[in-house]
């Protein structure tokens, strides 16, 4: 194996190791006969580490420049296992509040430090393949569900939620700080650093607006469906006992599908647009969150949940694109770093409110068409950015623009 490819290898295990997050619906049957603690209760752990991502992967950008990959991750792979160990504890000592600070601030804080510099890696190494580059780190992120749902249900069945969550967390802690060894960049002569863009009107600028909350309300109507999955599956499935989908690997393929979703949709919009893209993603979204409110059938549930999951990832993958589409590469790093600020607020406000949804209403239909309005209002603020004129960007240096797009183009 030649060296970039053992550096890729340990750029996907670091994502692979963080998208475990997206497997937490796995955990909250189990927590609930443990602790007690109600679903809502629950779900602001999740909540908590996936804004503290956000706000990290934003703000901490600066940082992580100056630290380096290795560095950032070792210290990514600490606050992520410490994260999980005091969750544990957490839930031995039957202290909400200490879960919130150790899954929610402390992983969530570990996770937001190790989710740039993969993909940062790999494009540096692959400046053939940056597209490869970063679907490849970007689609492992996804895929971190799909293998944390089966291990995480082995060790429920062998053991309780403490020990559970202690044990992920000393185990994804070696596996990160080995990878951290691995991951460096390559050596190659300093590129002149890109003119600072003063951009005081930025948060008057409608299209700014516009492309955040597009990515805010695509997050929103993904996230909760990853956060409440299994509960809503198993809900679907009742009295079911044969020919039903097992809750867990349901929420393991919708980890494939946000992966693949990553690649897909991305490689859609290099032929059709971005926005265009992004069209079809809502209309998608608002026909099965529509076709999902009137079904009782739980294989339905399934396969609609896995096709949303691809549309999130997907999101992912074409909002770095369409902000630099839209701003030009110059501008990206800092206006892309801004826009991540929606994903903060989406796993804030999103996966609570539904979770509470279904405590008032005694189930999910009431959400899932919360889901298909919102998701429509999307497609519409979609097609009102595609009409906006776009506006002359100054001509800058390429050298400049090659360092600001590989600062950038770190997605999620």
């Amino acid at each position: 194996m030649s060296h970039r490819w053992r550096i890729a290898a340990a750029a996907v295990t670091t994502h692979l190791c963080l998208g475990s997050v997206y497997a937490w619906s796995i955990f909250v049957p189990a927590l609930q006969a443990q602790t007690g603690w109600s679903r809502p209760q629950l779900t602001w752990a999740f909540s908590l580490a996936i804004a503290c991502l956000g706000l990290t992967a934003a703000l901490a950008a600066p940082l992580v420049q100056r630290w380096g990959p290795r560095r950032t991750v070792t210290f990514s792979a600490v606050l992520f296992s410490a994260g999980l160990i005091i969750a544990g504890l957490a839930i031995h000592l039957g202290s909400r509040w200490l879960l919130y600070l150790g899954y929610g601030l402390v992983g969530g804080i570990g996770l937001g430090l190790g989710y740039v510099p993969p993909v940062t890696t790999l494009m540096r190494w692959f400046v053939d393949r940056k597209g490869f580059a970063t679907g490849l780190a970007v689609g492992g992120f996804g895929l971190g569900a799909l293998l944390a749902s089966f291990l995480g249900e082995w060790l429920l069945r062998h053991s309780d939620c403490t020990r559970t969550f202690l044990l992920l967390g000393v185990g994804y802690g070696l596996v990160l700080l080995e990878a951290a060894r691995f991951l460096r960049l390559p050596d190659e002569p300093a590129a002149p650093a890109p003119a600072k863009q003063g951009n005081p009107g930025l948060l008057v600028e409608p299209r700014f607006w516009l492309i955040w909350t597009i990515f805010f309300l695509n997050i929103a109507t993904g996230i909760l469906l990853i956060a409440l999955a299994r509960p809503m599956l198993e809900e679907a499935a009742v009295g079911l006992t044969q020919g039903a989908i097992p809750a867990v690997t349901a929420v393991a393929i919708m980890g494939l599908f946000n992966g693949l979703g990553r690649l897909g949709w991305s490689s859609l919009s290099d032929r059709l647009g971005r926005t265009s893209t992004w069209i079809g993603m809502f209309l998608v979204q608002t026909a099965l969150f529509g076709l999902l409110w009137n079904t009782e059938s739980p294989l339905v549930l399934a396969a609609g949940l896995w096709l949303i999951a691809s549309c999130y990832g997907g999101g992912f993958a074409l909002c770095p694109a369409l902000v630099a589409d839209t701003f030009g590469p110059a501008r990206a790093p800092q206006i892309y770093g801004l826009t991540l600020t929606a994903w903060s607020a989406a796993a804030l406000l999103s996966p609570p409110l539904a979770a509470g949804m279904r405590e008032s209403c005694g189930s999910y239909t009431v959400t899932l068409g919360f889901c298909a309005a919102v998701s429509l209002v999307g497609l519409i603020l979609v097609i009102a950015l595609r009409r906006m004129p776009a506006r002359r960007e100054e001509p800058v240096d390429p050298a400049a623009v090659s360092l600001a797009v590989g600062g950038f183009s770190a997605g999620n």
